[in-house]
């Protein structure tokens, strides 16, 4: 059976940031306890087991817009805190796309970010038809135009 990648989107926050020349972009690729435009709610620790079987030089990849022919960066570092799942990206500058993607979001006309996944454990409650994500296999995570998750951006 094939695998099949959800997404989550999140909007940049006032933390965004976008590092000088560098490429560098930080922020929530999700957050914890509020509810999306797809009725999930993703819980604390839900990216904790796929954090953990990362191996060292396996970084999560930075696609455009979730394309998954077009990568523009790895992941720097992958953590939960409180708030969420806090990531730094390093994009490829030179890429073309990831050239328009980091003059994009400098200039806050792309102000979301999204993780492509898939739900290991989920619990449905059937009165509000809100699901909750209890373990996320993490795929990836975009930048992207329109997030379905209004808390999650770069910091």
């Amino acid at each position: 059976m094939a695998t099949q990648i959800e997404y989550r989107t999140c909007a940049f926050d006032v933390e965004c940031k976008a590092d000088g020349d560098k490429g560098v972009i930080e922020g929530y690729a999700s957050v914890f306890g509020n509810k999306d435009s797809y009725d999930d709610v993703i819980a604390p620790g839900a990216f904790t087991k796929t954090l953990s079987d990362r191996k060292s030089g396996d970084p999560v990849p930075v696609l455009w817009q979730h394309q998954s022919d077009n990568p523009i960066g790895v992941t720097v570092s992958a953590d939960e805190d409180k708030k969420g799942l806090r990531v730094t990206g390093q994009l490829t500058l030179g890429v073309k796309q990831a050239d328009e993607a980091f003059l994009l979001m400098q200039a806050k006309a792309l102000r979301g970010f999204s993780i492509g996944f898939q739900s290991v454990k989920d619990e449905l409650n059937r009165e509000t038809n809100i699901r909750t994500l209890k373990e996320i296999k993490l795929f990836e995570w975009s930048p992207v135009t329109f997030p379905a998750n209004e808390l999650a951006g770069v910091t």
